[in-house]
């Protein structure tokens, strides 16, 4: 009997760990402040209800504002960014440029929302309210 119930949970764990991600985000679910998973140059943004995006850069703390939009399509989340300081990895492409980009936008099977850069292994991390980076 016991053997039976450390099969059953075991199976259980399995499956909630092997969760997909979930790609229909609210926009209530992406409001909220965002940190880059790279530390070198460190950045993060925030977006705002009213549809706008302020943009941290570091080394310099350089601040930039733009719009933001997010649009669900076929159960599937896309945020679009406007005028947004590519402050990314040097072997990202165009980084370092200001432009327009769009991901997709997922929530993890703890809760957090993460949006991708296409092409990259980086994205960015939703913070949960009163926490930080360090």
């Amino acid at each position: 009997m016991k053997g039976r119930r450390i099969c059953a949970f075991t199976v259980v764990v399995l499956g909630v760990s092997c969760q997909s991600p979930r790609r229909n985000v609210a926009v209530s679910e992406l409001i909220g402040t965002y940190v880059a998973t790279w530390k070198d140059p460190p950045a993060a943004f925030e977006l705002r209800k009213d549809g706008k995006y302020s943009h941290v850069s570091r080394p310099r703390s350089l601040v930039s504002e733009g719009k933001w939009e997010a649009e669900t399509e076929n159960g599937i989340t896309t945020v679009s960014f406007y005028d947004f300081l590519l402050n990314w990895p040097r072997d990202v492409p165009g980084a370092g440029d200001i432009a327009g980009w769009e991901a997709s936008a997922e929530v993890l099977s703890d809760g957090t929302v993460r949006i991708g850069i296409p092409g990259s292994p980086y994205s960015y991390w939703k913070q949960a309210r009163g926490t930080s980076r360090d």
